[in-house]
């Protein structure tokens, strides 16, 4: 989690991954609005299809996050894409498997137009399939802190069954998100926010046992696939 304000670069930076994969990051600190950011590229490019050009208004854009549109938010969108084009995501798994490319391949803006094109990486965006996508833009506006929105993104790239729950522990799960608040402050903070993922529909049921293991349950929907146990989309 980084907060809001001044980024720092990083450089081979891991960052939060489950299973098999391993992810470093090199390049300005990203965060969850920069992922926002990334769902609503990676949404509009499901209509040309990834590795074509996306073309979209900047009042669009700000418009589908939620945004008003002024000046501020007009320079915000363009240092958003920066901090995504200059980055590299490197992936590598225990099969020796490895990948290494940008979140954004290139883009191009008309002053004119007030509008971007640019062209989303195919291979990352596959990660990203429409409904994963969309089931993530469907609550990520309503949920009311970062660490919300960054459990929403590991929630849903885990199974969580009525039957098979979830578990991890609160000191794993401080790790994998990066936050630097004092433990005790994360509990507070991880109790309020799964709450909140209660609220909105992501989480079925939640509970942390006695020996400060988090136990969750995730909600279901007829038209979205379950998905198996993979990376963690999160921005660290």
């Amino acid at each position: 989690l980084v907060r809001r304000g001044k980024r720092c670069r990083v450089e081979k930076a891991t960052i939060a991954a489950w299973g098999q994969w391993k992810i470093t990051y090199s390049g300005q600190q990203l965060n969850q609005q920069d992922f926002d950011c990334w769902l609503q590229v990676i949404d509009m490019a499901k209509f040309t299809g990834t590795g074509r050009a996306v073309q979209f208004s900047v009042i669009e854009m700000l418009k589908a996050m939620g945004k008003k549109a002024g000046n501020s938010q007009y320079q915000w969108l363009r240092a958003s894409l920066d901090r995504m084009f200059e980055g590299t995501v490197r992936m590598s798994s225990t099969d020796g498997d490895q990948y290494n490319g940008r979140l954004i391949d290139a883009y191009s803006y008309s002053e004119r137009n007030h509008a971007y094109t640019l062209r989303v990486n195919p291979e990352l965006a596959e990660l990203f399939g429409t409904d994963y996508t969309r089931m993530l833009l469907a609550a990520r506006q309503d949920l009311r802190t970062d660490l919300a929105k960054w459990l929403q993104g590991y929630v849903c790239s885990h199974r969580a069954l009525p039957k098979d729950p979830h578990r991890i522990k609160i000191d794993r799960l401080h790790k994998l998100c990066g936050s630097q608040s004092a433990a005790k402050e994360f509990t507070r903070m991880l109790k309020k926010s799964l709450t909140d993922l209660q609220r909105v529909g992501v989480v079925e049921h939640w509970d942390i046992t006695a020996d400060k293991v988090v136990e969750f349950v995730r909600t279901y929907r007829k038209s979205l696939p379950v998905e198996n146990d993979g990376i963690s989309h999160t921005d660290h």
